[in-house]
């Protein structure tokens, strides 16, 4: 609690340079925004262009106006305080400027000069799903990043989108972390997926992404899993009647291309959608790994050396069907299937150096040829029903189901020189089978009342269950085995949330309960079997309090209960026999961990600048942690994953918005964050307590020029930390964009460097009572990707009523056109 009121001491020092309040009372009307739009091809005037002005704080809009004959506008009766201005007309990308504050100690009228609209024939590309295309836009729960300005990401996928995200980490096997915490809850369109989630990440065009929200203190709405928080990523819908395409490839360095075809048709009634992608990943890995052993009665140091190539490639198919039954009610379908394979070779050269009882060296290498089949599908049926002709008022039924199977197969060969120089090979192969499916059925009601009060419930159920079989065979047929693993998980959950908003105050409470089932199951050949079995309940509060300070700055207060069940990677107890130096295998036993979330923050809008700032604390019981067991006879070591007694986090995240021109914004973000294990001793005796400080920070620059040139450079970086037996080193790199449109908009190309001064790497130091290791790890991450985007088809305006309720459509549930 010390470092929490320490850390909140800082908080306000930091802002307080920042913080002007303006006197107390009610906005007056009195802002005035002028300037004048253009096409950008042709530098002539544009007629009847949309002057919106939004809110900065939530995006509702206040006020707008029309573009004159000759291009200019004046939107008169602005309040006073922060807004964005959106500017936009049909068959063209809309532009965003902002914030802009009308303060009448500074000025009330403001001219943001001409604003060039570039030509698109497919404004499927500028529908929103929520609120203004803002960088960065702020609501009480949650932070928003549009993906369409994250232009390092162009022509990648949502791995490469997740990776500009401050705060936000991926690395190259698709884990996440959100504020360091790898305990993050991933959610597409607010649904969970049973696809893996590299498989997802991968599979995903950055172009179909609209917004990606970081949640790090959910109302009770959403599911209780994930102790840092949830990542929602917001996949695109069209609005716009007609017939609409794009098409799109790139191609990078190495080897990889991805390519993708989206067709729409939309009318009155009717909106039909599909997509395919296909992608290739090909790349190369090299691991230096050098061990040192204390105590092992069989003293031995290892060295070795592995070079690895590798590749995944995989399609994604999608339809979907919304059927608008009238203007209240609407039944979505859709489908997706997800085929893909890979292969992965390695050569691993080992010495092994003895010097107990006799001293000696044993050479040895291993060679790997792993081959992997997987194929996942998921259905999706719903309806939503909307009452009283407001979108926010309405009923949400959604069923899923989901299905994945996959094969992975290795063959190994072992080639042996012993200090004798006698030569001797063995062999082995394992299979892993993992079969699994899940059920997910939902109903969501939500009620506005009024604008100030808002009530949401629901229930939802998702009923999960793998099976996994692990089989090895080796030359030596004393050590075959075959085991099965299967897992059941069945969660029932039932929330209610109220929203009440007054003056200057909005509040916000809920409570969730969720019923949990687990079974887990191993068996072997010879009939011995582990089972584990839990049933719980589990209540989760939440609560949140946001306070308006001014037209420019508010603060808010939130509190939830989290929990973080054991994954199948946590839970499988077969080893990974990848590398025999280093085995991992998981643990069936696992408990679940339960974490309370507090944060305070405090947003100001400037001029030309925001500041968003925080401090969080996380308290974490029964968290789950990874260790390295004591040192094998063999000298090699096996991780495995246990439940420590309690972790605390402490923490502070930072986020400025620049706009010093109408060309440039900039953005810079920090989080740093001091974590503690406290377990005065564990099931074995040992006491487990450590403590380690981590920063990560990221600078953005986005740039456009006239003539449809434009580009972005993003640097990050994250420091070395200490872990429990361990420590990493630092990580730092910089990514750059450089794109060009042609044929007033319709193809864009863009041109992408990965890490631009190959800087990335990773080093690992280990060290305990029995043995010190060193890992080095270096893969190509400096990539280079060239590709394009083309837009085509035959659209109109959506009548008035439909383009009323889009705008309206600022609390859209999960599912409708996924």
């Amino acid at each position: 609690m010390q470092k929490l009121i320490t850390l909140t001491l800082a908080l306000f020092f930091f802002v307080g340079a920042f913080a002007q309040y303006p006197g107390a009372g009610g906005p007056p009307k009195i802002g005035i925004l002028e300037g004048s739009v253009v096409d950008e091809a042709t530098n002539e005037p544009i007629a009847y262009a949309t002057i919106t002005i939004r809110n900065a704080k939530d995006s509702t809009v206040v006020t707008g106006g029309l573009s004159l004959d000759d291009g200019t506008f004046s939107v008169n009766e602005i309040p006073l305080g922060g807004h964005f201005a959106e500017i936009s007309f049909i068959g063209y990308e809309k532009q965003i400027r902002g914030p802009i504050i009308f303060n009448p100690q500074e000025t009330v009228k403001h001219n943001i000069g001409s604003i060039t609209l570039s030509a698109s024939a497919a404004q499927i590309e500028d529908v929103t799903i929520e609120g203004a295309a803002a960088p960065v836009r702020y609501e009480v729960d949650k932070k928003i990043y549009d993906a369409s300005q994250i232009k390092a990401a162009e022509g990648g996928n949502a791995k490469d989108v997740l990776q500009q995200i401050p705060s936000v980490t991926v690395d190259d096997q698709g884990n996440i972390q959100l504020r360091g915490s790898q305990n993050v809850r991933v959610l597409i369109n607010g649904r969970p997926s049973s696809f893996s989630l590299q498989t997802l990440l991968e599979q995903i065009p950055q172009k179909n992404i609209q917004d990606i929200e970081i949640i790090t203190n959910p109302s009770a709405k959403y599911d209780a899993e994930g102790e840092a928080g949830i990542i929602n990523i917001v996949l695109k819908e069209n609005d716009i009647e007609g017939f609409t395409g794009n098409v799109g490839a790139n191609w990078g360095t190495e080897n990889k291309y991805n390519g993708n075809v989206g067709l729409n048709l939309k009318t009155k009634k009717w909106n039909l959608s599909s997509s395919f992608n296909l992608n290739r990943f090909e790349d190369d890995f090299l691991r230096d790994n050098q061990r040192n052993d204390f105590i092992n009665a069989i003293g031995v140091d290892q060295i070795s050396d592995e070079d690895r190539d590798f590749y995944r490639k995989g399609q994604f198919a999608r339809i979907g069907i919304d059927h608008y039954l009238n203007e209240s009610s609407t039944v979505f379908f859709s489908a997706s299937l997800n085929p893909g394979d890979g292969e992965n070779v390695s050569l691993t050269a080992n010495d092994n150096v003895f010097f107990a009882p006799v001293e000696g060296v044993t050479n040895y290498n291993r060679f790997n040829d792993g081959f992997n089949d997987r194929t996942g599908g998921e259905v999706t049926l719903g309806l939503q029903k909307e009452f009283d002709g407001n979108p926010k008022h309405n009923l949400l039924l959604d069923a899923a189901y989901n299905v994945g199977e996959e094969q992975t197969t290795n063959n190994r060969s072992n080639v042996f020189f012993d200090p004798l120089e006698l030569i001797f090979n063995s062999f082995d192969t394992d299979i892993t089978d993992n079969d699994r499916n899940t059920t997910t059925l939902s109903l969501d009601y939500t009620n506005p009342f009024s604008g100030k009060e808002k009530l949401e419930l629901g229930f939802r159920a998702v009923l999960e269950d793998q099976e996994q079989r692990f089989q090895v065979f080796q030359d030596d047929a004393a050590f075959n085995s075959d085991d099965l693993f299967n897992f059941t998980q069945d969660v029932a959950a039932a929330y209610v949330t109220y929203e009440k908003n007054f003056e200057k105050l909005g509040l916000k409470g809920g409570l969730r309960s969720e019923f949990t089932d687990v079974d887990s199951e191993v068996e072997n050949e010879l009939g011995a079997n582990n089972e584990y079995t839990d049933t719980y309940i589990s209540l989760f509060p939440s609560a949140t309090a946001s306070y308006t300070l001014s037209e420019s700055a508010n603060m808010r207060l939130s509190y939830s209960r989290r929990i973080n069940r054991p994954n199948g990677q946590q839970l499988t107890p077969f080893a990974d026999r990848t590398d025999l130096n280093n085995l991992f295998e998981g643990n069936n036993t696992l408990r679940p961990e339960f974490t309370d979330s507090y944060e305070f923050g405090y947003s100001k809008f400037f001029d030309k600048m925001s500041v968003d700032a925080s401090v969080y604390h996380r308290g974490i019981t029964d968290h789950i942690r990874y260790f390295r067991d004591t040192v094998r006879a063999d000298g090699g070591s096996t991780i495995s994953f246990r439940n420590v007694n309690q972790l605390n986090v402490y923490g502070m995240e930072s986020s400025f918005n620049f706009n010093p021109a109408n060309w440039l914004n900039l953005m810079v973000s920090g989080n740093y964050n001091y974590g503690e294990i406290q377990n005065p001793e564990d099931e074995d005796g040992e006491v487990l307590n450590a403590s380690t400080s981590i920063f990560s920070g990221r600078i953005m620059a986005n740039m456009n020029f006239p003539k449809g040139w434009g580009g972005q450079v993003s640097s990050n970086y994250q420091s070395p930390f200490a872990y429990y037996q361990g420590r990493l080193s630092a990580m730092y790199g910089v990514d750059m964009n450089v794109r060009k449109s042609f044929m007033k908009g319709k193809l864009n190309s863009y041109i992408r460097v990965n890490d631009l001064f190959n800087t990335f790497g990773l080093e690992v130091e280990f060290e305990d009572d029995s043995q010190a290791q060193n890992l080095v790890l270096d893969w190509p991450s400096q990539m280079g990707f060239i590709g394009f985007n083309y837009n085509f088809g035959q659209m109109k305006q959506p009548a008035k009523r439909k383009q009323q309720r889009r705008e309206e459509r600022q609390e859209r549930q999960p599912g409708l056109g996924f």
